[in-house]
């Protein structure tokens, strides 16, 4: 048996008959606020679940699935989350900083005001996401960008090195030493290829 506790309180919000919460079956629990931090959740169902300003700082979430999940607020800081599945949830304000998504699946998801400095994006699907958040120093290469909203964000450092940004919304966004090598504009275009001198011949050839 299991109890899943209140951060704060410390009261019990869920009981879950096991042993470990690995393949849990947790769909459309009402957690907000738990403490579910440094937990092993690899392969749990958490499918519409309130994880409200919920701690799972430091878990493991690999493949976990997170489908229209309510996580707003809640802290994912140095979580590994290896192709989560994230679709169309919220998780405004929502703390990823240094968190490891690799190749997770975050279509539609909300992420306004969310926190991801540091964080591994690499190969995510965040096609149609709102990003409107802080991705500083974040590391989102391969990433699918398409469509996504990304107005306003802090993408200070950050790496979209062969990211697809087709039809991505990015006025405003702050873009300071940015990498984009080899990536897709939002316009369709590669941009960040450096161009290649072609060699120059010498003088008393031009005419040859």
């Amino acid at each position: 048996m299991i109890q899943i506790r209140h951060k704060d309180t410390g009261d019990v919000l869920y009981e879950y008959d096991g042993d470990t919460l690995v393949g849990a079956k947790l769909v459309g629990l009402q957690l907000s606020c738990a403490d579910l931090s440094d937990q092993d959740l690899s392969g749990a169902d958490l499918k519409s679940a309130n994880l409200k300003n919920a701690d799972l700082s430091g878990s493991v979430l690999n493949r976990a699935d997170l489908q229209s999940a309510v996580l707003d607020g809640a802290t994912f800081a140095q979580s590994e989350m290896h192709e989560a599945n994230l679709t169309d949830c919220f998780a405004r304000g929502a703390r990823f900083m240094e968190a490891d998504l690799l190749r997770s699946n975050c279509r539609y998801a909300k992420f306004e005001d969310a926190n991801f400095a540091g964080a591994r994006l690499m190969e995510c699907d965040l096609s149609m996401a709102d990003m409107r958040g802080n991705f500083n120093e974040a590391n989102l290469q391969q990433a699918d960008l398409r469509g996504a909203n990304l107005t306003g964000a802090n993408l200070t450092g950050a790496n979209l090195a062969l990211a697809n940004l087709y039809d991505a919304q990015m006025s405003d966004a702050q873009l300071v030493r940015t990498v984009f090598n080899g990536a897709i504009g939002p316009h369709g275009k590669r941009i960040g290829v450096p161009k290649k001198n072609s060699p120059k011949k010498s003088w008393w050839r031009i005419w040859g």
